[in-house]
Parts: C-alpha cells; structure tokens; sequence
C-alpha cells in the first residue's frame, strides 16, 4: 500500500454540496490526502503552480453535466496532469468535453475498491509524469533480461542503479516468477564484482541436517564419508554473490547459522580448527511477508534487520499492464529463433486476452504461454491463441461492481489493447493508424494520451 504522502489529489467538484461531501468523505477515509478546489480562482492558482498541480485531478460532475463555461476552459488548460471524471449513475447525458479531457472516468457511488482501483490509477501516470524515462537506463538494463516501462518497473531499475556499485546486502521482495533471480543476476553482473562467481541457492532444498555442511563445507576426515575436503557455498561464491532464494524456508537452526555468519563473514568447515574470512555479497529473496513471519516468531527478527539493509519490492505482472506486449513481444522473438522459425506477431485478439487476463504467475507464466503459442502456432504467422488453453481462467468482470462500471473497465482494457496493436502495425504511424481504425486522428491522439501509449515505441529503423 501506498503511503499517504505518495496518494495526494486534488477534487473538483461541480456537484451539489451533499453529494461532494460524500465523495470527499470516501476518498480520504481511503486514506488519500485530498486538496479540494471549490472556486475558479483556485483553479487559476493551480494553473500558476501555487497550488500543487501535479497531483492527479478528480472532477466529480455529478449530476451537474454543463458546468460554467470558464471552469471548463480553466481545466484544459491544466490537462496535462492526469485527471479522473466522477459521473452520479443517475445523469442522463455526460458532458463529452470534459470526459475527452480525461485520462478516465467512473460512476459514483462506487464500492472502495473500485475507487482505490481508479485513483492508485491516476497516482501511477503521475508518477509516470514524474518519472520520465531514461533511454539510457532502461536500454542498458534491457540488454540484461530486464525489460520494461511502466512507472512501477523503472522504479525498481532506478533503485538498482544507485546500488549497483555498492556492495550492499540486498532483499528481494516479490511474488513467484515477478524476476527476483534475473534481478539478482544484473545486481552481480553489472557491479564490481562481475568477474566472480554467483552462486545460486534455493533455501528450501537444503534439509536441515545438512545445512553447515552445504554452506560451510568440511575438512578431511569431518564424518566418515569425509575422505577429502569439501568447498561448501561459501567458499565457492568467494569475491563475488551468494544468492539466497525462498530465504524464508530457513529453519530455525539455518537462521541461526546464517546469523552469525552475517554478523562477522566469518566461518568454520565442519571438522576444522581454522576459522575462515568470507568475502561474499549476500542478496536474499522472498516471496512471502517477512514481516509476518518475523510477527509470527517464524522468521528471526535480528536475521531479518541484517538482510533487509536495502530492499527491492519487484511489482506484479498486473501491476505492469503497460509492459505486457513489451515482453510478450520479447519471448515471441526468443523462441521464433531458438526455434528457427519465420517472424510471428501477436494477433489484436490474442493480445486482447493477454491484457484482461490476470497472469497468477506473472513473467514465468506469460513467458510459458508464449513458448506454447509459438509451438502450436502451425506455421501461421500470427500468433491466435485459445485462452481456454492458458493455466488458468481467463479474468472475468467483477460481479461486485455495478455493469456500467463492469463494462467501463472492459472498454478501457479493450482499447488499449487495440490501440497497441494498431501501433504495432502501422509502426506508429498515426495518420495510418486513423485511416486504419476509421478515427478522427486528433481523436486517435487523445486516445493513445489517455492511455499513455507513445508512438515512438513502436517506430522502426
């Protein structure tokens, strides 16, 4: 969850006093830090920056649906910060200049999570605005397995940069095929100790009794299978990386033993008098709470203090919705070639599905799908996949929500979909994406805006 001080907006509200009473109440029961503007000077003040104008803008209409012309022209001239229309179910007609002048729009009253969901949306393409993105940045990570765009995404990039050259203990936090691994492999392989071993471990895999010895290693002579000296992980990862996944499957004797080897990087092979000095970066991974383990008294609290000096908090795939294409693009060409096959492209209805779908096992499941789309594609050059073939069933609308608002939400996954597709074919041309799609084109261009798709992602040569 967000903190408050990343959830700051500004409301604007047509609406009678009751009705925007109510929604103000909701959005900062949520725990949003709301600025509401109530007067057109307000509005000009946030155009002349001495009110904070970046923050995203929340315009309830309610069912006032022709508000004062000025207050109109004042909000396009600050239509460039992200911005969100509230309409009341109840209102006949919608006033269409200001819903073109929207990033999106929702039909008020609503459940708090539809508007959590709505307004961590306006937040995100703030933060998008904030974040401009480094070609430089994103390029040199890319060449690495790290693909990506979207402003939770370059978050992280960002974060690994500052720590790239400082050996520091790292925690890596993040759900199952989210990454943790390739992450922890462009942390050692673009940092100074590149020349050195990383040496991967999953922690689930070591059974208790056999801990000290797999990391420690023995002398000669340890046990009675001890007919010579055994390295243990240690040792092997000496000058460079000792990667620690599923941390938390450590049992408590683990712990222990880990501890005290963070605490002075020093160690003794089982058997041995001699107390050895490790030079060994650790980054651990998890993908489970720590927090609650440690509340739990599950996971050691001092062993988490010295792990968690800098953490990574990798996003879901649903969490990167603007990079689904980006890397389903990326597997399509990997496997084409290991596969030696002609160049495929994604059908508009396949990458429909990949949009609405809710990915359970995020990058390792949308790479998988693709692996098994490219198989069975029978030579066809497009890739038309069956969604009833994927692991799981496909996202369906949530039945909680009122059907406009069910509705609303499918239009928008539908349109960005299609729009991508459409830029992927016109090579983000868009006087030939209009003609193609039987748009307007200034329309078309409010359209990729509104869905923060840039046509220069998709220009060749």
């Amino acid at each position: 969850m967000k903190n408050i001080g990343d959830r700051k907006l500004n409301l604007i509200s047509f609406a009678n006093p009751i009705a925007g009473t109510g929604l103000l109440n909701q959005i900062a029961r949520l725990d949003y830090d709301v600025n509401l503007i109530k007067s057109l000077n307000e509005m000009n003040r946030c155009k002349n920056r001495e009110l904070p104008a970046t923050n995203p803008m929340v315009i309830f209409l309610g069912d006032n649906n022709n508000p004062e012309p000025l207050f109109v022209d004042s909000l396009q001239s600050n239509h460039e910060f992200p911005s969100l229309a509230v309409l009341e179910a109840k209102t006949p007609t919608w006033n269409d200049k200001i819903l073109d002048l929207c990033n999106d729009f929702l039909i008020w009253p609503c459940s708090d999570r539809e508007l959590t969901h709505r307004l961590d949306r306006m937040i995100s393409l703030s933060d998008q605005q904030d974040l401009e993105i480094d070609e430089d940045l994103t390029d040199t990570f890319s060449r690495h397995g790290l693909l990506g765009r979207s402003p939770s995404f370059v978050k992280v990039l960002r974060s690994i940069q500052q720590i790239l050259n400082h050996d520091v203990t790292v925690l890596i936090d993040g759900a199952t095929g989210t990454g943790k691994e390739l992450v922890a492999r462009v942390l050692h392989y673009c940092g100074p100790r590149k020349g050195c071993p990383f040496v991967p471990v999953n922690c689930g895999s070591i059974p208790d009794s056999l801990f000290e010895n797999e990391f420690f290693g023995h002398a000669r002579g340890a046990f009675t299978d001890a007919k010579s000296a055994s390295e243990g992980l240690i040792e092997q990862a000496q000058e460079g990386t000792l990667f620690l996944d599923e941390i938390e499957a450590l049992s408590a004797k683990g712990q222990v033993s880990l501890l005290r080897f963070l605490q002075s990087h020093e160690y003794r092979p089982l058997g041995s008098k001699q107390i050895k000095r490790a030079d060994v970066r650790i980054i651990a991974a998890t993908n489970t709470n720590l927090n609650k383990l440690v509340d739990t008294q599950k996971f050691r609290r001092d062993l988490w203090y010295r792990l968690n000096i800098v953490q990574l908090g990798l996003p879901s795939l649903c969490e990167r919705e603007e990079d689904i294409e980006l890397l389903a693009n990326h597997f399509l060409q990997v496997f084409t070639k290991q596969y030696n096959l002609e160049k495929k492209t994604l059908h508009p209805s396949t990458i429909f599905h990949l949009y609405r779908y809710h990915w359970p096992g995020n990058i390792r499941e949308l790479e998988n799908f693709i692996h098994r789309s490219v198989l069975m594609a029978n030579n066809q050059s497009q890739i038309v996949a069956d969604p009833s073939s994927w692991d799981s069933s496909p996202e369906v609308p949530d039945v909680s929500l009122r059907f406009r608002q069910a509705k609303a939400e499918m239009i928008l996954r539908f349109e960005r979909a299609y729009l991508m597709s459409l830029m992927e074919e016109t090579q983000g041309n868009v006087s030939k994406a209009a003609k193609l799609s039987g748009k307007e084109r200034r329309a078309l261009g409010k359209l990729l805006k509104k869905h923060g798709i840039d046509r220069k992602y998709y220009l060749t040569g």
